[in-house]
């Protein structure tokens, strides 16, 4: 599990693309953050947590065709 310091203006979806490398795996940082699911920009300075995927998770499962 990583610790992630937002900046202003990020959101679940612009952290799950940067470390998953897909925008679609979000929820599994909103499940690991559940105190946090009320925003939707983040200010700077929150410390979210970002899980690692599950083991059968395979990012060309949710990848759309053609970005794989």
């Amino acid at each position: 599990m990583i610790v992630h310091k937002t900046k202003y203006g990020e959101t679940f979806d612009i952290l799950a693309k940067r470390y998953y490398g897909d925008e679609k795996l979000m929820h599994y940082i909103l499940e690991a953050n559940p105190e946090l699911r009320d925003k939707i920009f983040f200010d700077g300075n929150f410390d979210v947590f970002i899980p690692d995927l599950p083991e059968d998770v395979k990012i060309e499962e949710v990848t759309a065709p053609w970005k794989r």
